[in-house]
């Protein structure tokens, strides 16, 4: 499935209906969580240099997750917080969003085969 994050199509390497996948994802997601909250809490950072890590640890993470240059391509003329941000919450809300279309989308195809309409067509 591709993903459209900032005008960038991402394909997304997991099967988020599959638990493996799934967890697979979340680890990915709770892991980019705790970088980017470790840097937040070092203290003796000026603001510049957190927004700078927090920048190259968001692009480390796509480059990872997404393949190699996905980070550059996301953040490409717009390296500041605001798009880190933006970036974050689509990757957190992507679960919420995902799982529930493909569900319904199975579901409907189910019915389509195999609900009361079929032994109609079939008649």
């Amino acid at each position: 499935m591709t993903i459209d994050v900032l005008g960038v199509g991402l394909e997304l390497p997991y099967d988020l209906t599959a638990a493996d996948d799934a967890e697979k994802w979340e680890q990915d997601l709770s892991s980019l969580n705790q970088t980017l909250q470790e840097i937040e809490e070092r203290g003796n950072l000026l603001q510049s240099q957190v927004i700078r890590e927090q920048i190259a640890a968001m692009k480390k993470w796509l480059d990872g997750v997404f393949g190699p240059g996905s980070g550059a391509k996301v953040f490409d003329g717009r390296e500041n917080l605001k798009t880190a941000h933006i970036v974050l919450k689509l990757m957190t809300i992507l679960h919420a969003v995902y799982v529930p279309k493909l569900l319904n989308d199975a579901w409907n195809d189910a019915m389509k085969r195999y609900g009361p309409a079929r032994a109609q067509r079939k008649a």
